[in-house]
C-alpha cells in the first residue's frame, strides 16, 4: 500500500513539473515572441504529446518468438537462447525492455533482458546464454514488456506467454575399469554356454508368454495365443543374446546424493552401451514402474535419457515393482543408491533364477556390504562425489 501511494505521488510531482514547464514555455513565447521561442514551445509540446501516444500503445500488438538452440543438454553444457521482439502494428516507441524470465532451476550466464529503441525499427533480436546444471525438465514461460514515455512520466507493463522447455540430461559417470573386465568375462562365460549362434532375439529355450510390447520383433508373436486371448502376446525364453545386458535402477534411497548420483551412473552405462554397440534394455524399479525394451540405436538410447531425466526418489519403504511386460536380460547390471533388506532379497530372487549380476551400489553409510558380498554378485561401489554434494548445496 505505501508502494503504491508513494509512486502515485511520484508521479503526480512529474505531472505537475511537465505542466508547469510547459506553462512556463507558453508564457516564454507570449512575452517574447518570435521564431526561437515558439518553436521551443511547439518542439516540447509534440514530443510531450508524441511520448503519451507512443506510451499508450497497446503492447497486446506486440509478438514475441522464443528459440532455444538446444533442446537438449549435456549437464554442463550451455545453450543459446534467442528472443525476438516483433510490431504487428506500425506504430513508433520511444523505447522497449524486454526480460525473459528463466526458470529458477537453470543458471543464466548473461543477462536476459535487453532494450530496444524501435521509434521506426519493426523487428528487434536479442540473446542470451544458459547452462544446464540440474537434471531435469525446464519450462520457460513468460516474457515481460515496458515501454513509456521519454521522461519517465507513463509506464506500461505486459507479461507475454511463451512456453518453451529444454531437457538437462544426468551427468554420466565415468565406469570403472573392472566393469569392462567383468562385461567381457560374462561374455565369454554366456557365449560358451550357448549350444549355437543366436542373433538379436533369439533364444535357446521357450519360457512363458507375456503382452506385446512396442519394439518386439513380429517373429517372436504367438499368433495363436492372440487370436484366443484378443490382445498380442508375445512369447519370453530363458536364454537372451549373450552380449546384452539390463540396466535395473533401483529408485529406493534415503537421500538426494546417492539417489543422483545413482541415476549418473546410470547414464554413464547407457552411454557404455551405445559406444560398445551392445543390446541393452532398461527398468526403473520404483513405485512408478518404467520400463524400454531391447535397444543399441541412439534414438532409443535418448528415451532412456529422457526416463532418467524425469525419475524421481521413492522412499525406502516404498513398495517398488518392475513393469509387468518388462523382460530381462541374462546379464543384469543392477544399481541401487541405498542397500536394504529388501534389496538383498531381491538380489537372492534373481541370482537363484541363474542371471548373472553386477551391482553398483552406494559406498557411503553402507551397513550391507557384507550381506551383498555373501550373494553369488559382483559388486562395484558408486563413491558419492563431495563436490556434486556441495553444488546440489549450492543450487
Amino acid at each position: 500500500m505505501k508502494r503504491k501511494i508513494g509512486s502515485l505521488i511520484k508521479q503526480l510531482v512529474r505531472t505537475l513539473l511537465l505542466l508547469s514547464m510547459l506553462v512556463i514555455l507558453y508564457s516564454y513565447a507570449m512575452f517574447q515572441g518570435g521564431f526561437i521561442s515558439w518553436f521551443l514551445f511547439y518542439s516540447v509540446t509534440t514530443v510531450v504529446l508524441l511520448g503519451f501516444v507512443t506510451a499508450l500503445f497497446p503492447l497486446r500488438f506486440i509478438s514475441v518468438d522464443r528459440y532455444i538452440q538446444k533442446p537438449y543438454l549435456e549437464n554442463g553444457d550451455h545453450a543459446t537462447v534467442k528472443v525476438t521482439i516483433k510490431k504487428n502494428v506500425p506504430i513508433p516507441l520511444f523505447y522497449l525492455g524486454v526480460y525473459d524470465a528463466p526458470p529458477n532451476s537453470i543458471r543464466v550466464e548473461s543477462h536476459p533482458g535487453s532494450f530496444f529503441f524501435m521509434l521506426f525499427k519493426k523487428e528487434q533480436t536479442y540473446s542470451y546464454v544458459i547452462r544446464g546444471d540440474k537434471r531435469g525438465v525446464h519450462a520457460f514461460s513468460e516474457v515481460e514488456l515496458e515501454t513509456g514515455d521519454m521522461i519517465g512520466l507513463i509506464k506500461r507493463r505486459r507479461m507475454v506467454r511463451v512456453e518453451n522447455e529444454i531437457r538437462v540430461y544426468p551427468k554420466r559417470a565415468s565406469l570403472p575399469m573392472a566393469f569392462s573386465s567383468l562385461r567381457k568375462a560374462i561374455k565369454l562365460q554366456n557365449e560358451g554356454n550357448s549350444s549355437r549362434r543366436m542373433t538379436f532375439n533369439e533364444t535357446l529355450d521357450f519360457s512363458h508368454l507375456r503382452e506385446y510390447a512396442p519394439g518386439d520383433r513380429l517373429s517372436t508373436i504367438d499368433w495363436k495365443v492372440t487370436a484366443r486371448r484378443g490382445e498380442l502376446a508375445t512369447k519370453e525364453f530363458d536364454t537372451e543374446d549373450p552380449k546384452g545386458f539390463t540396466v535395473l535402477l533401483d529408485c529406493r534411497a534415503d537421500a538426494d546424493e546417492p539417489f543422483e548420483a545413482a541415476v549418473e551412473w546410470v547414464a554413464g552405462l547407457v552411454h557404455h552401451s551405445f559406444t560398445e554397440k551392445d543390446v541393452m534394455n532398461f527398468a526403473a524399479v520404483s513405485s512408478n514402474p518404467l520400463a524400454l525394451n531391447k535397444t543399441y540405436e541412439q534414438k532409443q538410447l535418448r528415451q532412456v535419457m529422457n526416463v532418467l531425466t524425469n525419475v524421481e526418489r521413492d522412499e525406502l519403504e516404498e513398495s517398488v515393482q518392475l513393469h509387468r511386460s518388462f523382460s530381462l536380460l541374462k546379464t543384469i547390471v543392477y544399481v541401487v543408491p541405498t542397500v536394504t533388506d529388501k534389496t538383498t532379497a531381491m538380489l537372492k530372487q534373481l541370482s537363484s533364477r541363474g542371471y548373472k549380476l553386477i551391482v553398483f551400489y552406494g559406498d557411503e553409510g553402507n551397513t550391507n556390504d557384507r550381506v551383498l558380498r555373501q550373494l553369488d554378485v559382483h559388486l562395484l561401489a558408486m563413491p558419492i562425489d563431495q563436490n556434486y554434494k556441495r553444488r546440489r548445496r549450492a543450487s
